[in-house]
């Protein structure tokens, strides 16, 4: 059996291009599953993209930024094209726009991800706009097939002892999970990446053995094309210029190579560039000067934006509002740091030629990391890493291939197997954002007849109109403060498609009617809108519901849920024939936002049972003749209530004990029964009693508590105690009484 580096001198005669091959049929596959999974006009910016190739084909001129294409300042070549493979196929069946898109855009999940509300009518067999959409995506795909071959063509050409590297740096490119939702959609960036790889192969190879008339030719013949593709793919072009003044050329003089190089760079872009200045009176249009005055006015990136940018490198989906966790991108920027400190180690042993090409190659990543730079602030979602990045592949990915390679101390030896266990790395991590991340922000989330309810079930459904039923619902958690979170579990079951779009709602109602935690969003969390339900569609939802400032805390308030349309209104809600004036489905304590000011207190301590200690009152007179007294107790929770107490105030006469006033509630007017109350917990209980207008002389207050359902009081123990209450000095009224 031969030996490990035998086996490898054998295989580099073999090895690369059955490999290669292997490579490529993966990325094919693997890219068109990410594109069949990407609903149509989902890609990032899509739907702009495809606005400008149908208003091509419709017509038959270039737009103008007055033609609201959404990216009628960028040159034509990309729409050119995919407008040949689809000027046959009909527009005319666009989704509908998804008015909750892009919730909490930050936060990894399925909560609204989809910019539209897509049909069954999209699936296969396609027609119309998606089959439109479709064909158009085929040209990206070949574009990225290109891309790995030019990055694998690149590595090899710079390092052809080392096949390994070759294919390891063309395995990353082909599962990146980044660049493979770039190449499943529709835009100009696919190509800009495939005329990027192609313009950096040609460049190394001329470092490596001299550059020949018609490379340079090639490469003023892919610059030109570059630059009618997408002007800001043109800094690929510096590095390479610089490699063409600085390498000697091949047997003819160099001004012949400066010749052939600068004639279709300069003439291809020169109908472009004539047309801009008779439409726009300038090479470019206004929105691109202002798009660069604003990027240089925001210039530099701020340290998020960059981390933004990174995050979009590696995954991302849709306008960079899906994303991965956390933790998935800290673990990629772990194995990010390992590769640079590998590059480093691998720098020290370098030869000076193998240098030249590393430095040529770190070029062209630093003008990429520049302009990145330089566009961040553009974006919303963070910078655009395909813009940038993609078209310089063939540099960065053996770069970080190498890197990775060189923390092996045998690394040419074990070429290949350590390249195969990046390829598979990577493979596993383009599997995950397939069927981790992008199929689950656009699947509708149906349960099927025999999944159990996900949450308990109620005893009679709640019915909401002629359209669909609330079978169960669980809100969690039970107690929050200002800026948090409460996630609300809806399961439904739909009695078949509507007429127009519902609307599910999910409300934090206050005792005014404010609504301080407030959602809206279509069925499905966006991805099961009404008018596309079946009968008997069963689904939940799990609704993210944020707590806004109320002055009103601490209480217990109650959670609706409910459904309307824009042209129906809000649908009636019914249990067992009877109307419904809300759906409560739960209710959430809040605490108080300020703490209480125990500043005016009269002390006057006293237990009930051992559940609930009462520290004092304080006693606020009437402002103005026929008001009332107010008295304001202030309780604290020894322990977790276990019962629903009900507070009662009865304002005496002494000696006497008549009965002047009394009010009996739950603490808070009803707001905040005792079980929500927190051990520890102060909270503030007002209490209006009305001025007597015949009573005169001294007075007392009984305080205390007891249960509604038996009557019974909690006994008191501590300060003045009598009939199973507080005994409390009330105020002394005066001889006449409001006349």
């Amino acid at each position: 059996m031969p030996t490990w580096p035998a086996s490898i001198a054998r295989g580099r005669r073999f090895a690369s291009p059955h490999l290669l091959l292997l490579i490529l049929v993966w990325h094919l596959g693997v890219s068109l599953s990410y594109s069949l999974t990407l609903p149509i006009l989902e890609g990032e910016d899509e739907s702009l993209h495809f606005d400008y190739v149908r208003f091509l084909i419709r017509e038959q001129r270039l737009p103008r930024g007055s033609d609201d294409t959404g990216e009628s300042h960028q040159p034509p070549l990309s729409y050119f094209l995919i407008a040949l493979f689809t000027f046959w196929v009909p527009d005319q069946t666009r989704p509908e726009l998804n008015d909750f898109w892009a919730y909490d855009t930050f936060r990894p999940g399925v909560d609204n991800k989809n910019l539209y509300l897509h049909s069954p009518a999209e699936a296969f067999p396609y027609t119309d706009t998606t089959l439109a959409v479709r064909l158009g995506r085929l040209f990206s795909t070949v574009c990225g097939l290109g891309v790995v071959i030019g990055v694998f063509a690149t590595t090899r050409v710079a390092f052809p002892e080392r096949p390994g590297l070759a294919l390891g740096a063309a395995a990353f490119t082909a599962s990146l999970p980044a660049f493979l939702a770039s190449v499943s959609g529709i835009s100009n960036d696919p190509l800009g990446a495939c005329l990027g790889a192609s313009l950096i192969y040609l460049t190394t190879r001329g470092v490596q053995h001299r550059f020949t008339l018609r490379d340079t030719w090639l490469i003023g013949v892919l610059g030109g094309l570059l630059l009618i593709n997408k002007i800001t793919t043109a800094f690929v072009l510096l590095p390479t210029g610089w490699a063409l003044l600085s390498v000697q050329p091949e047997r003819r003089p160099a001004k012949r190579h400066l010749i052939a190089a600068s004639l279709p760079l300069i003439g291809l872009p020169l109908l472009w560039v004539m047309r801009n200045y008779l439409v726009y009176g300038q090479p470019v249009s206004a929105e691109v000067n202002k798009v660069l005055q604003f990027s240089l006015e925001a210039w530099p990136a701020t340290a998020w934006q960059l981390w933004s940018g990174f995050e979009r490198f590696w995954i991302h989906f849709g306008v960079g509002q899906i994303s991965a966790t956390p933790t998935v991108y800290l673990g990629l920027a772990g194995v990010t740091v390992m590769s640079v400190m590998g590059l480093g180690r691998w720098w020290r042993l370098a030869s000076a030629a193998e240098r030249k090409i590393i430095g040529l190659w770190l070029a062209y990543v630093g003008l990429a990391m520049l302009g990145m730079t330089f566009a961040a602030a553009m974006h919303r979602f963070g910078p655009l890493p395909r813009v940038f990045f993609f078209p310089v592949l063939p540099a960065l990915a053996p770069m970080l291939v190498l890197g990775w390679l060189a923390l092996d101390p045998q690394t040419e030896q074990h070429d290949l197997r350590n390249a195969g266990l990046i390829g598979l790395a990577m493979s596993a991590l383009a599997g995950y954002a397939l069927f981790g991340i992008l199929r689950p922000a656009f699947t509708a989330p149906r349960l099927s007849p025999a999944t159990e309810w996900p949450v308990p079930p109620f005893a009679s459904p709640v019915q909401f109109g002629e359209a669909v039923e609330l079978i169960g619902a669980q809100v969690e958690p039970q107690r929050v403060a200002r800026g948090d979170e409460v996630t609300v579990t809806l399961c439904w079951r739909a009695f078949g498609p509507t007429p127009n779009q519902l609307i599910e709602f999910v409300h934090l109602i206050a005792p005014d009617q404010l609504k301080i935690g407030e959602r809206q969003t279509y069925p499905g969390l966006g991805r099961l809108p009404s008018r596309y339900w079946s009968a008997g569609d069963r689904f939940c939802d799990v609704v993210h519901l944020r707590v806004t400032a109320w002055a009103g805390g601490p209480a217990r308030l109650p959670v609706l849920v409910g459904f309307f349309s824009r042209g129906q209104g809000t649908l009636p809600a019914t249990v067992n024939q009877h109307t419904l004036d809300g759906v409560s489905v739960g209710e959430v304590s809040i605490a108080a936002q300020t703490p209480p000011d125990l500043q005016m207190l009269t002390p006057w301590p006293a237990t009930f049972g051992a559940e609930i200690e009462l520290l004092g009152y304080q006693l606020l007179p009437p402002t103005a003749p026929d008001t009332e007294y107010q008295l304001r107790l202030f309780w604290r929770a020894l322990s977790p209530p276990t019962l629903d107490y009900t507070v009662f105030v009865h304002w005496l006469t002494e000696p006497t004990g008549g009965l002047l006033a009394q009010s009996d509630a739950m603490p808070r007017q009803s707001l905040y029964p005792t079980s929500a109350w927190e051990v520890g917990e102060i909270v503030v209980d007002d209490h209006l009693l009305p001025l007597p207008t015949s009573s005169s002389g001294p007075t007392r207050f009984e305080i205390g508590l007891y249960d509604l359902n038996s009557g019974q009081r909690l006994p008191p123990a501590g300060g003045s105690v009598a009939n199973l209450a507080v005994v409390l000095t009330g105020p002394t009224l005066p001889t006449l009484q409001n006349p």
